[in-house]
C-alpha cells in the first residue's frame, strides 16, 4: 500500500480532528453539568439528591458503553480507595479531600480543578510542598507518600502511616473534630513526641506509657485555655465525662483511618481493611506492608483501642454494619442506589433497580 505525503497529511488531520472533538464534547458535557448544578443551587437544591443521582446514571451510562471499569463504593469512599489504592487495584487517586494522605495512599493527585468550575488546583499551600503550576485550572498536585518527608512547609520525615492517622484525627478530620487550639503543627508535633519519645527533642528516653495515652493527655494540656476548662480539673466527673466523650471520638475516628469496611472487587466480598479483630489478621489489605502490624502492635498498647479494634461488635458501631454480600455487590456494581437499599427478602429489589 502506498502512502503519499498527501495521505499522511490528510490522516494527520483527521487525528487533530477527532481530537479536538473529543475535547470539544468533553467541554460540552462539563458545561451542562456545571449548568444544572448551578441552576440546582439557585434553585435551593443544592443538595438535591434526585438530581445528583440521575447525573450519576449517566455517567455510569457513559463508562458501561466505553467499557470502562468503575466501582460504587458501598460503604465509606475514603477507605474504599485507600483499600483499592495499597492493594493495587488503582494506580493513583484523585481527591478534594487531605484524609486520604492519612489512610496511607501511596499516590494522589490532590486539589485538582477544572470540574467543579473554579481554579482550586493549588489550594496544597505550604503543608505537603505543593509543586504544581497554576497555569491551568486543570492541574492538581502529585502527591507520594514516600515524598512527604521532603515537604518543606511542615516536617513528616521518618511518619509511618499510623502516625500519619493520629496526626490527621488529632488536627481535627472528617470523624472527629480537633479540639480548639489544635491545629496541624501542634498535632505533628504532639504526635512526634509521643512516638519518638524524647528524640524528638534530640535526645533517647525510654517511652514507659502507651503512645495514645500521650497523644490524648498532651492534646488535654495544649489545647486552648477556654477547652481545658472544660476539661480539668482531673477529679471532677464531668469534666472526665467530656475527656472520655472526645477520647471515644478520637480512637473511632483513628479506627476508621486503619480498619475501614470496604468492599474487594476481586473476591466479590465486604471485608475489614487490615482485619485484627477476633485474631484475623490474616485477611489484611496491606499484607505487602510489613510495618502496618508493627503501627498496629504500638497503637494497641492502648487498651481502649485494642478493644476496639479487635472485637468486631464493638468495631461495627464505629465503621458500620456490613450489608449483605448481594447487597454489597449491586451498590458497588452501579446496580443498587445506595440510599435505597431494597429489602434484603425481596428477590425482585436488585432487577427493578437495574
Amino acid at each position: 500500500l502506498l502512502v503519499t505525503n498527501n495521505d499522511e497529511e490528510g490522516q494527520q488531520q483527521q487525528h487533530e480532528q477527532e481530537d479536538d472533538d473529543a475535547e470539544n464534547e468533553a467541554a460540552r458535557t462539563e458545561a451542562e453539568v456545571l449548568t444544572k448544578l448551578s441552576n440546582s443551587k439557585r434553585g435551593g437544591m443544592g443538595k438535591d439528591y434526585s438530581m445528583r443521582r440521575d447525573l450519576l446514571a449517566e455517567l455510569l451510562h457513559e463508562f458501561r458503553k466505553r467499557k470502562w471499569p468503575f466501582l460504587v463504593a458501598p460503604y465509606e469512599a475514603d477507605g474504599q480507595l485507600a483499600y483499592l489504592a495499597n492493594s493495587g487495584a488503582v494506580d493513583l487517586v484523585v481527591t478534594e479531600d487531605s484524609d486520604l494522605i492519612g489512610l496511607g495512599v501511596p499516590t494522589l493527585v490532590y486539589k485538582l480543578g477544572g470540574w467543579n468550575g473554579s481554579s482550586t488546583a493549588n489550594r496544597g499551600g505550604p503543608m505537603f510542598g505543593a509543586a504544581a503550576s497554576s497555569s491551568s485550572s486543570h492541574l492538581g498536585t502529585l502527591l507520594q507518600r514516600r515524598d512527604l518527608g521532603s515537604a518543606h512547609g511542615i516536617d513528616l520525615l521518618d511518619f509511618s502511616d499510623a502516625m500519619l492517622a493520629t496526626m490527621f484525627v488529632a488536627a481535627g478530620c472528617d470523624y472527629c473534630p480537633n479540639l480548639h487550639g489544635i491545629g496541624i503543627v501542634t498535632a505533628r508535633n504532639i504526635v512526634k513526641k509521643a512516638f519518638h519519645g524524647a528524640e524528638a527533642d534530640g535526645k533517647y528516653a525510654r517511652r514507659n506509657e502507651p503512645v495514645l495515652q500521650l497523644v490524648l493527655s498532651a492534646l488535654f494540656n495544649q489545647c486552648s485555655k477556654d477547652t481545658r476548662k472544660q476539661l480539668f480539673p482531673l477529679d471532677d466527673p464531668d469534666k472526665k465525662a467530656v475527656r472520655l466523650a472526645y477520647e471515644r471520638k478520637f480512637l473511632a475516628g483513628l479506627a476508621m483511618y486503619r480498619h475501614p469496611l470496604v468492599y474487594d472487587p476481586i473476591q466479590g466480598v465486604h471485608l475489614v481493611a487490615n482485619d485484627v479483630s477476633d485474631g484475623n489478621e490474616s485477611q489484611s489489605a496491606n499484607a505487602g506492608r510489613p510495618t502496618f502490624a508493627m503501627d498496629e502492635k504500638i497503637l494497641m498498647e492502648y487498651e481502649p483501642y485494642r478493644e476496639l479494634v479487635t472485637k468486631r461488635e464493638l468495631l461495627y458501631e464505629v465503621i458500620g454494619e456490613p450489608s449483605s454480600p448481594e447487597i454489597a455487590k449491586g451498590i458497588a456494581e452501579g446496580v443498587i442506589d445506595p440510599r435505597r437499599i431494597p429489602n434484603e427478602n425481596d428477590d425482585t429489589a436488585i432487577e427493578n433497580n437495574g
